[in-house]
């Protein structure tokens, strides 16, 4: 689903996306409550669940995704089950930011490179993005990068030591600055610091 900040559906910004591809249109190129509908919708359609397939769906916790008494009534009547990740621990948890939107931001951005250089003088528009997005799709997309992506957030298989232990420790407030400009408190200070921010 692509969400295209427009007030009006126009055909030809979808050309060549990859088949089964549709966009949402409205002022914001955010998602929100109308457009999360939509694509839940068509998540029930493709994964058809029923009264004897239960399906579970996990995401992230924002108020688009949640708060929604027809999202709720769908959810029910469909036997769909959220898992909402906690506030802010999407970059850990979600396995599509975790194994998926990297490599599919460095092949767009390759994809549109070499676009620009064959069309010298122009600028990619909004009716590129669903060819250049076809391009990429696919190479990301793969059942390595899902596996890895579940596996690396400890979701499937289930490992709950996937995270070392010093990442759930509540944050430390200090008057010391961390980052001196001596070269020799700078180190200091630096070994202090855990692996994860350096």
């Amino acid at each position: 689903m692509f969400v295209l900040s427009r007030k009006k559906e126009n055909l030809l910004m979808m050309d060549d996306a990859p088949p089964g591809s549709f966009a949402v249109y409205h002022e914001s190129d955010w998602i929100n409550k109308d457009t999360f509908l939509v694509w839940f919708k068509k998540f029930i359609e493709h994964s058809n669940p029923g009264p004897k397939k239960q399906v579970l769906l996990i995401i992230d916790s924002h108020n688009s995704h949640t708060k929604s008494l027809e999202l709720v009534s769908l959810v029910r009547a469909n036997n769909v089950v959220l898992l909402c990740f906690p506030p802010h621990t999407t970059h850990r948890l979600q396995s599509l930011d975790v194994s998926f939107m990297a490599p599919l931001s460095t092949f767009y951005e390759q994809e549109t490179g070499k676009w620009l250089i064959n069309h010298s003088g122009r600028c990619v528009t909004i009716y590129q993005v669903g060819k250049l997005f076809k391009a990429v799709f696919s190479r990301a997309a793969t059942a390595q990068t899902a596996v890895k992506g579940f596996e690396k957030t400890g979701i499937y298989p289930f490992n709950r030591d996937v995270f070392p232990e010093y990442l759930f420790a509540p944050s430390q407030t200090t008057e010391k600055t961390l980052y001196s400009k001596t070269g020799q408190e700078a180190n200091r200070d630096y070994a202090m610091l855990p692996a994860l921010h350096r």
